[in-house]
């Protein structure tokens, strides 16, 4: 409620209605005797402490009386408007200062001190500057193997205690940093003097580092008797595994990545002696 209205009139019984005029009239009502914020209104300390109207009361012969009316506005206290973004696409591993998000604040209410904090999940992976910047903290590490985003929320805190908050999630970007792992899945004893295209042995490659692709060779002292088939290893076009020359061959298998982290293998191939 804003005021209370009375009306004096020697006319006995006559009725009457009440007119609001004036600069702010649009902001108020009258309901009975009473006048009122109007629903939706935005009354506002810091645009205006002072609204202005005009009330005026008609009868029912429409005799008028008009008094000028000015509503005061006390002022209270208004949590800060928080604006906070993310830097999109940060490169894992990056240097400790990077720049990671951007944040400001605004407080209506006038002498009011601002201050930022940072929590969450990742928040200590993070620090405030005094120019508005987010960044990487000394010691931190952005790892995308361990997960390709980082959360943390900031929190803007008048001295009154009012906050805003805003929750912001950093997009990693994927390094090859990682040197994939070769295993060797199956390893067959293989019979002397087998076939070109016998399968010696089969391997894969897991790589963390996504869309990563991959080289294959061999090397060692016996690489030339055998061949690369995708995955697999086997006996080379033209090759001669004689037993009677040795009980295994040695090769190795090496896979390297697009970055030329390699890793390697060596494979000790068995002979099956045959009746030759």
């Amino acid at each position: 409620m804003v005021a209370t209205l009375s009306v004096t009139d020697p006319d006995t019984n006559d009725s009457h209605r009440f007119i609001l005029d004036g600069a702010d009239a649009d902001l108020f009502e009258v309901v009975g005797t009473q006048i009122l914020v109007r629903g939706g209104a935005a009354l506002d300390f810091e645009t205006r402490s002072t609204l202005q109207l005009t009330v005026t009361v008609a009868d029912a012969a429409d005799n008028r009386s008009t008094e000028p009316l000015a509503v005061t506005l006390r002022d209270v206290a208004e949590a800060s408007v928080l604006t906070a973004t993310a830097e999109f696409g940060i490169t894992e591993n990056s240097p400790a200062g990077t720049v990671v998000g951007r944040f400001s604040a605004e407080d209506q209410d006038r002498g009011d001190e601002i201050a930022f904090s940072l929590s969450g999940p990742d928040a200590l992976l993070f620090e405030l500057t005094d120019t508005g910047e987010i960044r990487l903290r000394p010691g931190a590490e952005l790892d995308y193997e361990a997960g390709p985003t980082r959360t943390f929320t900031i929190t803007a805190t008048d001295n009154t205690g009012l906050t805003d908050s805003e929750t912001l999630t950093v997009q990693l970007v994927d390094e090859n940093d990682v040197t994939p792992e070769l295993s060797i899945d199956t390893l067959n004893v293989v019979a002397e003097n087998s076939n070109a295209g016998t399968e010696v042995a089969t391997f894969s490659v897991s790589d963390p580092d996504t869309n990563d692709a991959h080289d294959y060779a061999l090397s060692g002292p016996d690489a030339a008797l055998f061949a690369l088939d995708g995955e697999r290893i086997v006996v080379a076009a033209g090759a001669e595994l004689d037993f009677e020359a040795g009980a295994t061959r040695s090769i190795v298998l090496t896979a390297t990545d697009a970055a030329g982290h390699a890793t390697s293998e060596t494979i000790t191939v068995q002979l099956a002696d045959l009746n030759d």
